[in-house]
């Protein structure tokens, strides 16, 4: 079996490129959403102290990260921990607790 194609590589490339171009787009628009700043949950997500570094916990090192959905459900910040920073980047959580500011402690890894 034998495929004619009427463009040359070069046109097929660039075809590509415009239908990624426009498949682009159409995700951009979707992905604006407006902040209400007067929302309490955009308020809490604002005023929250840990966005995705790490902290001591109980004693243990861990990666923390707000966990929007919980802190809604709960109407408290709550907090996403990570054993390091991979798994949180990929949303592989350990444990999800209430942040309390004295159990959490922000620190530096691997720096002396």
């Amino acid at each position: 079996m034998h495929v004619v194609f009427s463009q040359t590589p070069q046109e097929r490339e660039l075809e590509a490129q415009r239908m990624l171009d426009i498949e682009m787009e159409e995700f951009d628009a979707k992905m604006q959403v407006p902040i209400d700043e007067n929302d309490p949950m955009v308020k809490m997500a604002l005023a929250f102290p840990l966005h995705m570094e790490w902290v001591e916990y109980d004693g243990d090192t861990w990666v923390s990260q707000f966990n929007w959905e919980e802190s809604e459900h709960t109407g408290k910040p709550m907090v996403d921990l990570s054993i390091c920073m991979t798994r949180a980047v990929n949303q592989c959580i350990v444990l999800t607790v209430p942040y309390e500011k004295e159990k959490f402690k922000k620190i530096s890894v691997g720096k002396k």
